[in-house]
C-alpha cells in the first residue's frame, strides 16, 4: 500500500471461497440454486461498537463547533479500525483517516454548513444550547454514516463500489434508506 491517499477506498484481502456446486434434487435432475443472504455473524459486535462510538461523539456537542474536529476524527478513526478488527481485516491509522476523508470529501458539504451554523449559534451566546444540540446531533449523525458505510465495506470484503458506499454514507446521514 502507498503512503499518499488512494483515488479510491483502501484496498482489503479478500477471502477465497470455493466455487458454489449446482444442487441435485432427489429425483436426480439439478435444482436452480438460490443465493441466500445470510446473517451477518459481526452484526451485534459491529452494532455495539458504532452505537458506542455515535454516543460518544453526540456527548462532545458541548465542545465548540470546529473546535471538536480533531476528536472526532479520533473517535471515528478508531471506530473504523474496531469495525476492521471485527471483520479481520488488515486496517491500519492511515487506511481509516483515507475511508473517512473519502466519504467525507464526497459526501460532507451538508456537515460544514451545519457546523458552522452550530458555531455561530455558539458565539451568539443566546443560542448557544440549540448550538450544542445541533453540534452534538450532527457528530452522532456523522459517526452512525461512517460506521454504517464502514460495516457495509467490511462486511463485504471491501468489495463495494465508491459510489454505492458514499451513496450508503450520504442516505445515512439523511436517516433514510
Amino acid at each position: 500500500m502507498s503512503d499518499t491517499m488512494p483515488d479510491s477506498m483502501p484496498e482489503t484481502q479478500p477471502v477465497d471461497t470455493p466455487e458454489p456446486q449446482p444442487l441435485r434434487s432427489v429425483a436426480g435432475g439439478t435444482a436452480i440454486p438460490v443465493k441466500v443472504e445470510m446473517p451477518d455473524p459481526h452484526e451485534n459486535a459491529a452494532n455495539a461498537i458504532i452505537m458506542a462510538a455515535v454516543a460518544t461523539t453526540a456527548g462532545m456537542g458541548w465542545i465548540p463547533a470546529f473546535v471538536d474536529i480533531g476528536w472526532l476524527v479520533t473517535a471515528n478513526s478508531g471506530m473504523v479500525a474496531g469495525l476492521a478488527l471485527v471483520y479481520n481485516h488488515k486496517w491500519t491509522a492511515d487506511n481509516s483517516k483515507g475511508f473517512i476523508q473519502r466519504l467525507i470529501g464526497d459526501g460532507g458539504i451538508t456537515l460544514v454548513a451545519v457546523k458552522a451554523l452550530s458555531a455561530a449559534l455558539d458565539l451568539t451566546g443566546i443560542g448557544m444550547p440549540i448550538g450544542i444540540a445541533l453540534n452534538g446531533a450532527m457528530n452522532g449523525a456523522l459517526t452512525l454514516a461512517i460506521g454504517k458505510s464502514a460495516q457495509h465495506f467490511f462486511k463485504n470484503q471491501g468489495d463495494v463500489p465508491d459510489d454505492e458506499l458514499i451513496k450508503l454514507f450520504k442516505d445515512t446521514l439523511r436517516f433514510r434508506k
